[in-house]
């Protein structure tokens, strides 16, 4: 990644001003020999996307800057560059596997950006204007005190977690506008402290006259305090809907992550699956856009009912680092189930330091209950990265459905997830994730993402009249005007 003169200022010599809290230089060495420690003992993905010398490049850097770094901020952002050289979805500095005072020191005084956006290609595209500054859903922005903005991003892509290849996953990370607790821009760039209480930003684009314009930034508190409620997680609301378009049902999935909800999700499922079928109804679009994944049984419930024979799952190797957990890591290391410290030690050796993880169960869906056999479409996009980019390419590969809209942010190679190990430096306090199985999809795979059957560019969905471009395409990928 080569970055010009003035986007090198930007993302690294803007550093200089980074929030002032000391670190010691020697403790803090010692929290980088811990955190490379972890990673070459226990990430069974580190080398999938980089050679081992272009690794030990990285770690030499790291070790310099984090254990020269003179502020939490610096360590920050040292820890969040080498974590994004392992172009890993699941391997970064997860804001709620912090502690309140890690947060509290890293996003505490911070100043954000005061308008929702999201990014095509490199373009800064605005959302919404939740703070009444005047902008216009559609305006671009092409700098942020006076500093072009694919600067920033360029910057920020190397610190953004996605697997391999897949920026468009990175720059739908990098979005604002939709997270309830924590937009990833804002964890990325407050340490950065690139703008104070005020920011001149740079309005611009095509058939546009060139405007700057200051605004007053605002705090996490003020962020937060326009987010979406949480889901709630009683079991009388439903996390999805069903709604009808004609002889067409909308089923809408902003998540799957219903581990800890008491509602009865499958039963509401086949419910409305049931209904389907002795209603005409001749289609089924599936919206999954904005949900990274969760529980894959929620993509499996679906292919049970909409499948007309056995769907096989990808043959797949399962691999991991896991043995048995050494002593002298047992103090920086946590996770939900103790098993997973000692388990390794059982599977057997697949050489070059890998055990291979035994496959439990069938490889294969089968079909279930009353089969709903009318037209299927997905509306996706780089967000479906996990459960979601699986239940995708299974769709797809299965010709099970379309998919309607942009390429997934699920690499095709396969990803890292599965266990976790939370390491915790004990000198700085930060906190990062290491995945514990890496799946690794059998044959040549390209390294890429799922691409759609009937791809809708980002652009074509600013659409000023409230329309929604992606779901009309669904429809009339289905032969149905909505």
């Amino acid at each position: 990644m080569r970055l010009d003169r003035r986007e090198m200022l930007m993302a690294s010599g803007a550093t200089a001003m980074l929030g002032a809290m000391p670190v010691k230089g020697g403790v803090a060495a010692s929290d980088a020999d811990i955190a490379v420690r972890l990673l070459h003992r226990y990430h069974p993905g580190l080398l999938r996307y980089q050679t081992d010398g272009e690794w030990q490049r990285s770690v030499a850097g790291f070790r310099h800057r984090f254990g020269t770094a003179t502020s939490l901020d610096k360590q920050f952002l040292a820890l969040a560059r080498l974590l994004g050289r392992v172009r890993c979805s699941h391997t970064h500095i997860n804001p709620t596997n912090q502690s309140e005072t890690m947060v509290a020191a890293h996003l505490g005084a911070a100043r954000l950006l005061p308008f929702n956006f999201t990014w095509h290609g490199s373009r800064m595209i605005v959302t919404d204007d939740p703070h009444g500054l005047g902008l216009e859903a559609g305006q671009e922005i092409s700098t942020v005190n006076r500093v072009p903005v694919r600067g920033l991003q360029r910057a920020l892509l190397g610190y953004t977690r996605a697997d391999g290849a897949l920026d468009d996953k990175r720059r739908a990370l990098l979005t604002v506008g939709e997270a309830r607790q924590f937009e990833t821009f804002d964890w990325l760039t407050a340490p950065m402290r690139l703008w104070g209480e005020r920011v001149l930003i740079g309005l611009g684009g095509k058939m546009r006259v060139p405007e700057e314009r200051i605004f007053d930034t605002i705090t996490l508190e003020r962020r937060r305090a326009l987010a979406p409620p949480p889901l709630p997680r009683d079991a009388a609301t439903a996390w999805w809907t069903m709604e009808k378009r004609g002889g067409i049902a909308v089923l809408r999935m902003p998540s799957w992550a219903v581990f800890n909800t008491d509602w009865e999700w499958q039963g509401w499922l086949d419910a409305q699956l049931d209904a389907m079928a002795g209603d005409g109804t001749r289609g089924l679009v599936i919206d999954l856009r904005g949900n990274e994944g969760g529980y894959f049984d929620c993509g499996r419930a679906l292919i049970e009912r909409i499948a007309g024979a056995p769907v096989p799952l990808p043959a797949e190797e399962r691999l991991t680092r896991l043995g048995t957990v050494a002593d002298e890591d047992r103090p920086y290391l946590t996770t939900w189930d103790d098993s997973l410290y000692t388990v390794g030690a059982a599977f057997p050796d697949a050489g070059g330091g890998m055990r291979r993880v035994p496959i439990e169960g069938e490889r294969v869906i089968r079909p279930r209950g009353a089969r709903f056999a009318g037209a299927v479409a997905l509306l996706v996009g780089a967000d479906n990265s996990s459960a979601t980019g699986i239940f995708a390419q299974l769709v797809k590969e299965n010709r099970l459905g379309l998919l309607v809209g942009q390429e997934t942010g699920r690499n095709q190679r396969g990803g890292n997830g599965d266990a976790f190990f939370f390491a915790r430096l004990p000198a700085s306090d930060l906190s990062f994730d290491i995945p514990l199985v890496a799946s690794h999809v059998v044959g040549f795979q390209p390294n890429a993402g799922t691409l759609p059957d009937v791809p809708v560019p980002l652009a074509a969905t600013l659409r000023s009249d409230g329309v929604d471009v992606m779901l009309e395409a669904a429809l009339r990928s289905l032969g149905v005007r909505g």
